[in-house]
């Protein structure tokens, strides 16, 4: 009866081997040890790719470093860089330089100012600035054009000797900066 007792007490010996324990684990607790193995291996997918996304990035920004720093014009490197769309510093660069473009053409109230000087020149002497910062250089003292100015509600101030200083702020309409052309137009024939 003593060897029968030893053989039962062998063959009842649980199974602490992974797969064991799994086995005898209730269903809820297999469950979640299956969820937790899927959730590890997303985790370590993410990590992976991640990984491999910074490596690529790293690679693109060496590249637009050598390409930017070449010495080439704005123009060229928008060229050469506007292909590149995965390459988030060629993104930035190309939409900066394409506002720029836009601003530029959009903006360059110059030639419509020089309009004026040829249409005053007894009154207007030199259109000065770049941009949207302007001074339009008078014959005369220019007080009397800026409250004439003020007058039609056009604020402008006074700069250098017979200047008048146009500073628009940076987010200006179109249509505001013909509005100001139409104003300095009228103050123009009324001072005539």
């Amino acid at each position: 009866m003593s060897d029968i007792s030893n053989i039962d007490i062998v063959s009842e010996a649980p199974d602490f081997s992974m797969f064991g324990l799994f086995m005898q684990a209730d269903i809820v607790v297999k469950s979640v040890i299956i969820v937790l193995i899927l959730a590890s291996l997303y985790s370590w997918n993410v990590i992976v790719s991640k990984i491999l996304r910074m490596r690529q990035l790293k690679k693109l920004e060496r590249e637009f470093e050598d390409i930017f720093w070449s010495g080439n014009s704005f123009e060229d490197l928008y060229e050469t860089l506007n292909f590149n769309k995965s390459d988030p510093k060629s993104k930035i660069f190309c939409a900066a330089i394409l506002e720029w473009k836009k601003s530029k053409s959009q903006f360059d109230q110059s030639s419509n100012l020089n309009l004026l000087k040829e249409k005053y020149p007894k009154i207007i002497k030199e259109i000065r600035g770049r941009g949207l910062l302007i001074g339009i250089q008078l014959y005369r003292d220019q007080s009397k054009f800026i409250k004439k100015l003020l007058d039609n509600k056009l604020l402008t101030i006074r700069a250098a000797e017979n200047v008048v200083r146009i500073l628009p702020p940076l987010n200006v309409k179109k249509s505001e900066l013909d509005q100001a052309l139409k104003i300095i137009d009228k103050v123009c024939i009324k001072l005539k």
